[in-house]
């Protein structure tokens, strides 16, 4: 699951016996995993996954230079992001929950079909990726990519292993095309959605 830092109506202040409750409701219909959205985790998060049996997919940054909303962390991101990447991996690597960093969620870099954009974008990734195998060489970098390009245009390389979001009819296509990395759904259904029931938006009355 795409675990967002929140309990519901609690906010995003964290009760500690509230989150374990949410962590054995998901137990309780399966989830073993957690991909944290799309922000460093709270620490208790971590502690929890770790004395109850999950692995985790710790997250950085929602954006990079190119900005999403106004106001977003484009506008830290110049000065801050190394230090902010150090400080997470340093934080929270020795946790043996966490089994994958990621550099990113639905970033605009991603897919830039601009070929200057693009490659500053890629340049980006690459530093991303080296700032986390310089404080932690056991573990794989990932992004989350809703960018059908990012799987062909070279980010897939800067990556360990490849994620996708809401695009599982491109695995196939994905796989025979990059047969060496490994692909994973990075996020495959929302609040529009419920486990066995996946509707698009547009069919829910």
């Amino acid at each position: 699951v795409c675990d967002h830092h929140d309990l519901g109506a609690l906010g995003s202040a964290i009760n500690v016996r509230a989150l374990e409750r949410q962590l054995e409701i998901l137990q309780e219909m399966g989830c073993n995993a957690i991909r944290t959205s799309h922000n460093p985790p709270a620490p208790e998060l971590l502690d929890l996954a770790d004395k109850m049996g999950f692995v985790v997919m710790d997250e950085t940054f929602d954006c990079w230079v190119q900005q999403k909303r106004r106001g977003d962390y484009h506008l830290l991101f110049p000065e801050w992001h190394e230090k902010d990447a150090r400080a997470l991996i340093r934080r929270d690597r020795n946790h043996p929950s966490v089994i994958l960093w990621s550099i990113g969620n639905e970033i605009n870099e991603q897919g830039d079909r601009n070929p200057e954009r693009q490659r500053a974008g890629h340049d980006i990734g690459r530093e991303l990726a080296a700032i986390v195998h310089s404080e932690d060489p056991t573990r794989p970098v990932t992004a989350a990519c809703n960018n059908q390009q990012a799987g062909y245009n070279g980010f897939q390389h800067i990556v360990g292993v490849f994620g996708y979001n809401y695009k599982p009819f491109e695995y196939g296509r994905f796989r025979a095309t990059n047969a060496s990395i490994a692909v994973f759904g990075s996020e495959t259904a929302s609040c529009i959605s419920s486990r066995g029931e996946y509707l698009d938006r547009k069919s829910v009355v």
